[in-house]
């Protein structure tokens, strides 16, 4: 936006804290992290590589980089020909990937730990995650966990409040709010 001339600048707002596993709740595949998705009987959710390819390249970078770390061969990630032990998201992945656990069309998803959160916040019975570096209470994701940022700015001049809103968006109030959720602090 900042190229194209329809803002002027634009700062780092939130970080998420890296990606999880998603799974269902029990853990009846006994998923333990990265190294049980080479399994036969294990199908993986990811976001559409086509339309979502901002968090698509995120989640195959975390995994590449995390099997790397484990030693272990994830190669049908980046394989030409699509795998049947990967089921791709349409359109949303954020509402397609704990319905296709649900629903049995994958084992588990990669997702940013502060959907993971969320999902199993007001879906407690139905899902669990299982943290690529940390804990599930306190994540401290691996270095090839892939940390995304979040930006805000102002388009034009951003009108009568938008000077105030960035101002809020910098605020402590907004800081503790968003931590709740998952997200830090840029």
């Amino acid at each position: 936006l900042v190229r194209e001339g329809y803002m002027q600048r634009h700062i780092p707002f939130m970080r998420n804290q890296g990606s999880v596993l998603l799974i269902k709740k029990g853990n009846p595949k006994n998923i333990s992290g990265v190294t049980d998705l080479i399994r036969e009987d294990i199908r993986l959710f990811l976001s559409n590589p086509e339309t979502e390819t901002v968090s698509y390249k995120g989640y195959v970078n975390t995994l590449s980089g995390m099997a790397a770390r484990e030693n272990v061969d994830l190669s049908f990630l980046t394989d030409e020909a699509p795998d049947t032990k990967v089921c791709y998201g349409e359109q949303i992945h954020h509402r397609e990937a704990p319905q296709a656990i649900i629903d049995g069309r994958a084992d588990v998803a990669v997702v940013y730990y502060h959907l993971a959160l969320r999902y199993t916040r007001i879906f407690p019975a139905l899902f669990d995650m299982i943290p690529l570096g940390g804990t599930i209470d306190h994540p401290q994701p691996f270095p090839e966990n892939v940390i995304s940022l979040s930006h805000a700015g102002l388009i034009g001049d951003g009108g009568q409040w938008g000077s105030c809103f960035l101002d809020f968006l910098s605020s402590e109030s907004v800081s503790i709010i968003y931590s709740h959720h998952g997200l830090l602090r840029a």
